[in-house]
């Protein structure tokens, strides 16, 4: 799901992404996934929440907004890897 809201969603890939995570990212229960993408999982939640929750904008904006551009196209290329690597390990 987060891999088609980055592709499809309106506007810029910052709010792709705080979209992407809010309404995708979000629903993916870590201990579902395979072990071997746990840690790729994690390294992109890291980023995504590295700043305090706002009750205004959530877990995801804050931090998002504070990323620079070459991070948050690397956020967005570890989230297509990620959707990547699930789907191949999934078979």
């Amino acid at each position: 799901m987060a891999m088609e809201i980055l592709a499809t969603h309106p506007g810029r890939i910052r709010e792709r992404l705080i979209a992407a995570c809010h309404e995708g990212l979000v629903f993916v229960p870590p201990n579902v996934l395979p072990h071997e993408v746990q840690s790729l999982y994690d390294d992109v939640m890291e980023l995504v929440t590295a700043t305090e929750y706002s009750p205004d904008e959530g877990a995801f904006a804050p931090a998002i907004r504070n990323l620079t551009d070459e991070e948050v196209q690397v956020v967005a290329n570890r989230i297509l890897e990620l959707a990547s690597r699930v789907k191949g390990a999934m078979g």
